[in-house]
């Protein structure tokens, strides 16, 4: 549980998985993060029963240095896949603006930093919403800050069901999917 949803991963930060990440993310390699997109994707079948209509699916919004310098959002890629695979829908555009954007790599900051920092603006939303389920997908989980802002932000918005998916959570090392 993060943000006092559910949260499903592939697995732990460690080993092959963790090396996964890393080599996209810092070493910006885009073909092992499109194979650790597409086989998220394939992994992500038991989410289906959590809602009653499709969701929506929303990338949490990631550094804006990192993806300059690597060119792609690992979370965007792998919900671009699920959309792909499941025929689920992207969250409106003009929502997505309401969620935080991380200015800055959250690598390194506590999580009273990492939430400060995730904080909503909400009050100028006028955006109609369909009250649907929302998949809020990340690639690391460490903290759970981001992710918990995202639902937080979510859930004023107005989403009744809202499940969170991540490539892989640490410390923590349980896979629930």
């Amino acid at each position: 549980m993060v943000g006092g949803t559910e949260l499903f991963s592939l697995g732990c930060y460690e080993g092959l998985l963790r090396d996964a990440v890393t080599t996209t993310k810092f070493r910006g390699h885009r073909a092992v993060g499109l194979e650790l997109a597409r086989f998220a994707a394939e992994s992500i079948e038991p989410l289906r029963l959590r809602f009653e209509d499709p969701p929506c699916v929303f990338a949490v919004p990631g550094s804006k240095v990192g993806q300059k310098k690597r060119g792609f959002s690992l979370p965007a890629m792998v919900a671009d896949e699920i959309c792909r695979k499941t025929g689920w829908h992207h969250l409106d555009k003009n929502i997505v603006k309401v969620f935080p954007l991380a200015e800055k790599s959250s690598q390194g900051l506590d999580i009273h930093h990492r939430w400060s920092r995730h904080q909503s603006i909400l009050e100028s939303l006028s955006v109609p919403l369909t009250r649907r389920g929302l998949l809020i997908v990340d690639d690391v989980v460490t903290t759970g800050a981001t992710i918990s802002a995202s639902v937080e932000t979510a859930r004023n918005l107005g989403f009744e069901t809202v499940v969170c998916f991540a490539l892989a959570v640490k410390p923590a090392c349980e896979s629930d999917l």
